[in-house]
This record gives C-alpha cells, structure tokens and sequence, in this order.
C-alpha cells in the first residue's frame, strides 16, 4: 500500500477505542464533559465569543484550532507522518508506566477523503450547533423508512441522494398509488415488490395471489409510523380510532402521513439553512453523510498542524440520548472502523519510551516541533539543561 494512502495515529496509554475528546470519560462511567454530551452550542459560542470569532463562516476550521489548543470537540486527530506517531505514543515517557501504541489506518475508498471546505464536512460540523433530539429523530425517521421498505424494491428509488425535498415527496406520493400487478415473483423474489403504506394485491406467474395487503392493513402501517414519530399529534389518535372504518379512506392516511413528514424533513432542513444558507436541499443526501466518518485534510492554519502533518478524523453522527456511557463509545468506535480501516496496531514499551524521544529529538521531532508555541519551545530547551540524574 502506497504511503500517502496511510494514516497514524499516537496514544501514550493503551485504550480500549479510538475516540474525540468530547466522547472520553474520567472512568469507564462518568463522561468528563457531561454537559457538551447533548449540547456543544453554547460551549462553542462562548469560545468564539471570546476569541473574536464569527459562528457563520469556516467553522470547521475554527474547530480546529480549538482543538490543537485544548478544547473539546467531536474530531480526532491523525498525522499522515508516522514519526509524529510515534512521538505521542512515547509522551511523558519519564512518568507514564503503560505501553504506548500507535493506530495504523487507511480509508476503505477516497469517498471518505474530504477537504474541509466540502458540505459533508460543513454539515457535520454544524451538528454541533443543532438540538441534538432534532438531528436524532431526523435520521430515526430515515432508519425507519429504510426499515420498512425493502431496498430491492421499486419504492426504495425515495432513498437517492440526487432527490431534492420536493423531488423526494413527489416520488414517494406517486408510488404509494396501489400495486394490482402481476409478478414474476419465482424468478425476482418477494422484496422486488413489496412495498410500504400502501394497498397490494400481486400474483405469481400461477396467477396466484402471493404479496397482498388490503386498506385497512395500509392505514395500520401508516398508524404505526405516525405514532412512534409524532404521538403528541392528536389527529394521529383519530386516525388510528378510524382505522377499521370506511369513513377516512386510505388515501387521506397517505397524504396526512406525506404531509406531516415533508413538513419534518423541512423544518429540518432550514435549520440546516441557517448555518449554510440554500445549501442543504437533498434529504437522503443528508442521511447517509451523518452516518459515515470521513478523514479531512486541512490548510495548514497554523504551524501545529503543519509541523504534526494534522488530519481529522470526524465521526458519524451517533445518537447519545438515553444511551450508557459504553455504548456510546462502542457505536462511535464502529461507526469510524466501518469506513477507516483499523490495518495494524504497533506497541512501544513503556521503559523504551524515553530512549525513543531522545532518537526523535535528533530528527528534529520534539516538543518545541510538535507545540511550537513560545512557551513549549522555552520548555524544550530549557529540557536539554535540566539535570535528568
């Protein structure tokens, strides 16, 4: 494999995930930033404020430099330099007694590989400015949806990445008119033709009825949605009482059900909006973006990076609302190995660790190079004189 198709990553302890500091905890328990665990917008603004910075324009590269100053964010640091690795795999070599490690990594396509002036990434990062219950129950509806729909099926064409809003709606309203076909089902399978929220009646090549589901089955399933989605709507209660009754017929079911979750998705979207104006226009586009992790390649925005030759990793999105500590962790760990493979593991024993920084230093890679602000650099040198006996 070509070095430039590889990534490290250094860590002085050996720890069970590779994981941001926003999703790291004091013990195996306790998060030690509970508060930004559900909401980093007030965090972050406050930072800016601070700073002098606007919220409304390169925010990932703000992030950033947060990070490299010690702040707390949902990205990850790697290096494209393996000597780098290996320098924070040996830090504080004379005082840490656990072996160090360093994480060997590549992305599984170059889809993942991201600049980070790209939407996918502007859009994940603005996650952290979103109502975290808002972003959770967006992708809960798509998971759904996905759920119920069989991919291989005519109605799974909804979930294309080159649907805006409305082209989404217009083809999910025009699929929902009943199925009343005949299917060579023997050759294709069932799921070719089963389909959601809507009356079927389909037969085999022996004329026999072998996918069917009536009005009253249709409404249930739209019933269904509705009431894990939006049961403070008193409406849904009304058409789940009407559901056996003729009264409200299943094409009013279809069109509250279209209704309700086109005004969802919008909403959504110009929350959306009001971080990247007019951008964000394709719903399953969005879907599937908080759902991976990518590597981001940056500018060098200050001399941190450029000496560490810093990338990021940001994770996908993963819901942390009434979920325990370790799964959390666990999902993120997944969510990033699904799409940047994990290739080797290297392990720097803790009594080396010491030998190893001093071989580093005369390459040049030392803590005035990796921190090469004024005070880390009075440090390091300050370390040459220092009586080490």
């Amino acid at each position: 494999r070509r070095s430039s198709d590889l990534y490290f990553r250094g860590e002085n302890i050996n720890c069970e995930y590779r994981l941001p500091g926003l999703y790291r905890t004091i013990d195996s328990e306790e998060w030690r930033y509970p508060k930004l665990i559900e909401n980093t917008k007030e965090y972050y603004l406050d930072l800016f404020n601070e700073l002098g910075w606007k919220h409304d324009e390169d925010i990932f590269l703000k992030l950033t430099n947060i990070q490299h100053y010690g702040g707390v964010t949902n990205i990850l640091d790697i290096t494209s330099n393996p000597l780098v690795a290996l320098f924070f795999a040996c830090l504080e070599g004379n005082t840490n007694k656990e072996d160090g490690k360093i994480y060997i990594l590549c992305s599984n396509n170059k889809e993942i590989e991201k600049y980070y002036s790209d939407d996918v990434i502007e859009l994940n990062t603005i996650l952290n400015f979103i109502d975290k219950s808002k972003v959770n129950r967006f992708l809960s509806i798509f998971e759904y949806l996905k759920s119920k729909i069989p991919k291989d099926s005519s109605q799974a064409k909804i979930f294309s990445k080159t649907l805006s809003l409305e082209e989404f709606f217009s083809k999910f309203r025009t699929n929902l008119a009943p199925s009343d076909t005949h299917a060579n089902i023997e050759s294709f399978g069932e799921d070719r033709f089963k389909e959601a929220f809507k009356e079927l009646n389909i037969t085999n090549m022996k004329n026999e009825i072998a996918i069917e589901v009536s009005e009253t089955e249709a409404k249930k399933q739209i019933v269904d949605f509705l009431t894990i989605f939006f049961k403070n709507d008193s409406y849904v209660d009304h058409l789940e009482n009407q559901v056996t009754h003729s009264t409200l017929g299943l094409k009013h079911y279809q069109e509250y059900f279209l209704d309700i979750l086109e005004k969802e998705f919008s909403d959504f979207l110009q929350l959306l909006d009001n971080f990247a104006k007019d951008k964000f226009k394709y719903p399953y586009a969005i879907y599937e973006s908080l759902t991976k992790s990518y590597i981001i390649k940056t500018i060098k925005i200050n001399e941190r990076i450029k000496n560490q030759q810093g990338y990021f990793i940001i994770p996908g999105y993963v819901p942390t609302q009434g979920e325990e500590v370790s799964k959390i962790q666990k999902n993120i760990n997944k969510n990033i190995s699904d799409t940047i493979k994990h290739i080797a593991t290297i392990t720097i024993p803790h009594n080396k660790k010491q030998s190893i920084l001093k071989e580093l230093s005369y390459l040049g890679i030392d803590s005035k190079f990796i921190f090469p602000e004024i005070n880390n650099i009075v440090k390091s040198i300050s370390q040459k004189y220092e009586n080490n006996s």
